[in-house]
């Protein structure tokens, strides 16, 4: 074999082990995100969450589906899990969102055997690893929440939840605190109720990250952005029209309650994320629950 022919097969070698490289990476994932203006193909949507029959017939056509969507250039990549769906932003290192269906009430009881260590996803290219937290001064906060999986799907859906693309750097206060309260009204607890997807279900809730400026102006030493505030945003289909309530919470050291004051609007939430989380919506539909302030008392 020649010189030129053995340098021949060792590119085309290595041309191939780019490909497969590449296509390991984005199997099970794909890329969505705003197409240039000058592009006429489709933008795909991130993800469509099933109706239930009642809300179908009401709604016009199949586009009444929750399909939460980038508004800018913002890239994200869809990551696919049984229970949950995540919308995953290279970038910041983080969900940009993460969407899940909760109803009926608590199936699973006792105490949930939780992983000491949170998977990698290696789907996505930033790999975050569980160490990359350590020491930062920041917990590992679910956006898809350990205990509603749990009792809703048992041990397996709540080892799911144990991966790095599914949370985000967030305080301890918040994390344990008006967070976590947040999603015991959603889900209940054990021996406290089954929440309001016992109650009023089934619930669809998008929670995800607010940075203030992009990039975050804190960051964690593997370049993980710091949110400056984390939203939940809890849709219902009640009595022939759906209803939302929509909260964003400051992602600081000391977080007061109940987590109630910090109700907002999910057109604020959309203007801070630059996310269209109600892209499949009906246009009168969604303009309406994009202005509306939830009450609490709507939703005890």
């Amino acid at each position: 074999m020649g010189r030129s022919t053995a340098i021949i097969l060792l590119i085309a070698f290595v041309c191939l082990a780019v490909v497969a490289a590449v296509s390991f990476t984005l199997l099970g994932s794909r890329i969505v995100g705003e197409l240039p203006p000058s592009s006429t193909a489709s933008t795909p949507a991130l993800t469509t969450l099933p109706l239930p029959e009642t809300a179908s017939a009401a709604a016009s056509g199949p586009a009444a589906s929750w399909q939460p969507h980038p508004t800018s250039s913002l890239l994200l990549k869809e990551l696919a899990y049984r229970h949950f769906t995540i919308g995953y932003d290279e970038q910041a290192r983080n969900p940009a969102w993460v969407v899940y269906r909760l109803d009926g009430g608590i199936a699973h009881h006792g105490h949930e055997h939780r992983p000491a260590v949170f998977a990698t996803e290696f789907r996505t290219a930033a790999q975050v690893s569980h160490h990359d937290y350590s020491g930062s001064g920041f917990d590992r906060g679910h956006m898809c929440p350990a205990y509603a999986m749990f009792s809703r799907f048992g041990e397996d859906g709540m080892q799911e939840t144990f991966v790095m693309s599914n949370v985000i750097p967030q305080y301890h206060d918040l994390n344990a605190g008006e967070w976590e309260h947040l999603e015991s009204a959603i889900s209940g607890r054990d021996g406290h109720g089954d929440g309001w997807a016992g109650s009023a279900g089934p619930l669809w809730i998008i929670n995800g990250p607010v940075y203030q400026s992009r990039p975050a102006a804190r960051q964690l030493r593997n370049r993980t952005w710091v949110p400056s505030s984390c939203f939940s945003v809890v849709l219902r289909w009640r009595s022939g029209h759906w209803d939302a309530l929509a909260v964003e919470m400051p992602n600081r050291e000391q977080v007061a309650g109940p987590w109630s004051r910090y109700l907002t609007t999910i057109g604020t939430i959309e203007r801070e994320t630059r996310l269209d989380l109600l892209a499949g919506c009906p246009a009168q539909e969604q303009e309406r629950l994009e202005r509306e302030h939830a009450s609490m008392e709507e939703w005890r």
